[in-house]
């Protein structure tokens, strides 16, 4: 697999280097999982999308359960 790169960075500053650099590998780590996992981040992203969901409703008032929230 071929790594990439999500900045841009020409300057001499290690310490953000460094930081970039475990962050690309970290980037890396995910989509290896993600792409041996597909089943199980479906399942995440539809807890994640009914939770959102619920939380917003909330926020503005609604008096619905997350029970609700997943049915509707």
């Amino acid at each position: 697999m071929m790594k990439k790169n999500y900045y841009d960075f020409d300057e001499n500053n290690s310490d953000i280097r460094e930081s970039l650099i475990v962050i690309d590998d970290l980037k890396g780590q995910i989509d290896i999982k993600k792409n041996l996992q597909k089943e199980h981040w479906s399942a995440i992203q539809e807890k994640l999308r009914i939770d959102w969901t619920y939380d917003s409703n909330a926020i503005e008032g609604s008096s619905l359960t997350r029970g609700e929230t997943l049915f509707f």
